[in-house]
């Protein structure tokens, strides 16, 4: 039997009842005492956001999960300002404001500007100097709409505000570097893009001024000469490919025609074929005769 302060619930579902008025009454009020406990550790639906805190900003203290969804309580982010639920109780933020301390410093933002500065993300969240170095945190951060927490004195103040909002407007939502060159690289990077330029208009106006040259002005004969001087009467040698006025047997573009199907042309070792073969000759060489003695011996000239 179960006789702690949850024994009403528990019996229940053994299935047993309490009937004794007085009896249930003590149970009763055990049961209230816990069910409507805000101490700082008490975390009824287990989300890792105490009762009491969720109970102070309006959320559901009995569900981590928002009725009818998917969606956690705790990641949520009513406000808007970059921080979900969860975190904002870990930091100490108000989950209803965007800026809980006034700072100009959305919630969403003031971790990343605490350890710009080495502090505590806790302590920024509800400083509006965290540094204690004199000077706001919105303006080491860059906001430009800090405003004076004190009452307007004259109408005439309000104008630059207007101008400055004025300014803002045009400039759009991004904020961009008015001078680019003010970046520490930014000078030399254009130095290196301006000599790249330089260069390559140099190499073009090389290479379109160049004058073209053409292999017809240049002779290369069988053995390697080079005939440089094409407009001076040069000699060629005779029975090269260069040699117009002679049949070389390279500028023949038909094969000639013995009437014999694979014979070969002999005429072009100086021999008659009616007096010898292709075989015979062969035959001399393999024998060692050279061409000469072949010739003399058949009676053959050059």
């Amino acid at each position: 039997m179960n006789w702690g302060s949850s024994a009403a619930l528990r019996n229940r579902e053994m299935g047993i009842l309490i009937n004794n008025e007085e009896l249930a009454s003590i149970y009763l009020s055990s049961f209230d005492s816990d069910w409507g406990r805000m101490d700082s550790s008490t975390d009824s639906d287990g989300d890792l956001m105490p009762d009491f805190w969720e109970e102070l900003y309006g959320l559901n203290r009995h569900s981590a999960a928002i009725i009818g969804t998917a969606l956690s309580e705790q990641s949520m982010d009513p406000d808007s300002d970059g921080l979900n639920n969860l975190n904002e109780y870990l930091l100490g933020g108000n989950p209803l404001e965007v800026d809980t301390d006034g700072d100009c410093i959305f919630d969403g933002n003031e971790e990343a500007f605490a350890q710009s500065v080495l502090r505590s993300p806790n302590i920024a969240m509800l400083s509006g100097d965290v540094d204690e170095n004199g000077i706001p945190d919105g303006e080491q951060w860059g906001c430009d709409d800090i405003t004076s927490t004190g009452p307007e004195e004259n109408e005439s103040e309000e104008e630059p505000d207007q101008e400055t909002d004025e300014e803002d407007e045009e400039e759009g939502f991004l904020d961009i570097r008015e001078d680019a060159m003010s970046r520490p690289g930014a000078s030399l990077l254009f130095g290196l893009m301006a000599l790249s330029a330089v260069a390559l208009l140099i190499s073009s106006w090389a290479s379109f001024r160049r004058p073209r040259s053409s292999t017809d002005d240049i002779l290369i004969d069988d053995s390697g000469y080079r005939f440089d001087d094409s407009e001076s009467k040069i000699a060629i040698l005779k029975g090269t490919s260069f040699d117009r006025d002679s049949a070389d047997s390279r500028s023949l573009t038909r094969g000639k025609d013995d009437g014999f199907h694979g014979d070969i042309v002999l005429d072009g070792f100086g021999f008659d074929r009616d007096r010898t073969t292709r075989d015979e000759i062969q035959w001399r060489l393999d024998s060692g005769q050279t061409m000469e003695e072949i010739r003399r011996d058949l009676g053959e000239e050059e």
